[in-house]
């Protein structure tokens, strides 16, 4: 849903598709993609220092991720 109202930098808040990076053409860096951006840097984190945390393990962790992501969401709709 996007709202006409005049937000300047903060547009996102009003359009999930607001991309504020005027390099990022493909949009992955707008408002709405932000959850699975994160996931994902956290994923790339994970394999990063797995001789340290298993990456099986940080996987388990990042569905508590998806979890409170979703429940979040749920209560704040």
């Amino acid at each position: 849903m996007h709202c006409s109202a005049y937000a300047g930098r903060m547009a996102f808040w009003y359009d999930p598709g607001y991309v504020c990076n005027h390099s990022d053409d493909s949009g992955r860096y707008d408002y709405q993609s932000q959850p699975s951006i994160c996931r994902w840097n956290c994923l790339k984190l994970a394999e990063a220092i797995q001789g340290a945390l298993p990456l099986s393990k940080a996987k388990q962790e990042l569905e508590i991720f998806d979890q409170e992501f979703d429940r979040w969401t749920a209560s704040s709709a």
